[in-house]
């Protein structure tokens, strides 16, 4: 028992090494995340691509919904226009559970991405394009169909002589 050991300073010593070596692996993991490369499958791009349709598919779903109901369109008008407004109601939840649930990451960013500049870019045009589509059929007593058509034409028309 006449050991000369010193048990704190070994255990201080220890101690040290281990903070040290914890200390190492997290900056060699920081590093390897930082240069980590992402792997892209092109199934995963496919599937974003395909709940980004789904998603952009919704404001149409609803806008036709809202014109038959308004325009009593067929004679079941109000049945078919609840068919709009739940596959409108559907499609955003299946898209939600398709994100959350893939395998990848590149399902969720490229829907973020894309609806995100869907509702901001384009959205406000189709939910004025509408509105007036709906306004000018009104006024005219026509059907929705003719003034859409004629204002497409119109609008192609308008396009080709402002871009001489």
């Amino acid at each position: 028992m006449n050991d000369n050991r010193d048990y704190i300073t070994e255990a201080k010593a220890k101690a040290h090494d281990e903070k040290r070596d914890v200390d190492r692996a997290i900056q060699t993991d920081r590093t390897h995340s930082f240069f980590r490369k992402r792997t892209v499958s092109i199934a995963g791009v496919f599937e974003g691509m395909f709940l980004t349709a789904l998603m952009a598919l919704v404001p149409f779903l609803v806008f036709a919904g809202l014109a038959m109901w308004s325009f009593n369109a067929t004679e079941d008008g109000v049945t078919m226009s609840w068919v709009f407004v739940l596959l409108a109601v559907a499609i955003p939840l299946f898209v939600l559970y398709r994100a959350l649930t893939s395998k990848t990451d590149e399902p969720a960013e490229m829907l973020t991405d894309l609806i995100g500049g869907f509702w901001v870019g384009v959205f406000p045009y189709l939910l004025v394009g509408g509105l007036v589509v709906l306004a000018i059929a009104t006024w005219l007593g026509v059907s929705v169909l003719l003034v859409l058509g004629i204002l497409c034409v119109g609008g192609v028309i308008l396009a080709g002589l402002t871009n001489q």
